[in-house]
C-alpha cells in the first residue's frame, strides 16, 4: 500500500514540474511569388453610339447670329452694304452679295465630332510594357436619313482623355503604358463630318458596317 501511494505522489508531482516548465516556440518566415504568364488587355468599347444634336446647340456655334423669334431660327447681321442699282427690264437691280461662304464658327463640311469617354483599356504584361489602341474610319461613312446624308470624312483620331485631335488620316493610333486592371485608361475618339447634304431633320444612320473600328493593335 505504502509503495503505491508514493508512486502515486510522485507522479503528481512530476506532473507539476512539466506544467511549470515554459514551452519552447519557433518562427519561420514563408516567401511567396506570384508568377503572371502572358499577360491580359481587356479592351471596352460602345457598339452603337446614338448622338442627338439640338438645333439650339449648332446655332450656338455660329458667330454673329441670335436666336428669332420664331423657335429653332436664327437671325444673322452681315452689317451694312452699299451697290448701285440699275435698270433692267424696267425695273433697278440692286446686285448684293449672295451668302456663299462658310458659316462663321462652323465648317458643315468638315465638321468635327468629339465622342468622349468611348473607349477604355485594362491591361498588363505583353509583349512590351506598353498598349496600342487604334481608330479607323469604317467602310460605310454614309449615314442616310431618306434622300438627305451624312458623310463621315476619311479623317479620325484618338486620345486618352477627353481632348482628341484629328489625325488628318483613317486611321490614328495612342500607345500609353500599362495601366494595371484596377484603374483602367479612358480615352476619347474624334471624327470629321460632312453635313454638306444634311436638308432635312431626323436621324442619319448607316447600314452594314460601323463608321469606325476601334482595336488593340500593340501590347
Amino acid at each position: 500500500m505504502n509503495i503505491k501511494l508514493a508512486g502515486a505522489l510522485a507522479l503528481a508531482l512530476g506532473g507539476i514540474v512539466a506544467a511549470a516548465t515554459p514551452r519552447v516556440s519557433s518562427a519561420a518566415d514563408v516567401a511567396v511569388n506570384v508568377t503572371i504568364n502572358n499577360g491580359i488587355t481587356i479592351l471596352y468599347y460602345y457598339s452603337t453610339l446614338n448622338v442627338t444634336i439640338d438645333a439650339s446647340t449648332l446655332g450656338a456655334g455660329i458667330a454673329g447670329c441670335v436666336a428669332g423669334t420664331v423657335a429653332q431660327t436664327l437671325n444673322c447681321d452681315r452689317g451694312a452694304s452699299t451697290v448701285a442699282a440699275t435698270v433692267t427690264g424696267g425695273q433697278f437691280v440692286a446686285p448684293f452679295t449672295a451668302v456663299t461662304t462658310p458659316m462663321t464658327g462652323l465648317t458643315p463640311a468638315a465638321m468635327p465630332l468629339v465622342l468622349q469617354n468611348v473607349w477604355a483599356v485594362r491591361a498588363l504584361g505583353g509583349a512590351s510594357a506598353n498598349t496600342t489602341v487604334t481608330a479607323a474610319v469604317g467602310t460605310n461613312t454614309t449615314l442616310k436619313n431618306g434622300a438627305a446624308s451624312i458623310l463621315v470624312n476619311n479623317n479620325i483620331g484618338i486620345a486618352t482623355g477627353t481632348a482628341p485631335t484629328l489625325s488628318g488620316g483613317a486611321s490614328a493610333n495612342v500607345v500609353f503604358p500599362d495601366p494595371g486592371l484596377a484603374n483602367p485608361v479612358t480615352g476619347s475618339v474624334i471624327m470629321s463630318l460632312d453635313l454638306t447634304n444634311a436638308t432635312t431633320a431626323g436621324t442619319y444612320t448607316g447600314t452594314g458596317a460601323q463608321q469606325y473600328t476601334i482595336a488593340v493593335t500593340a501590347t
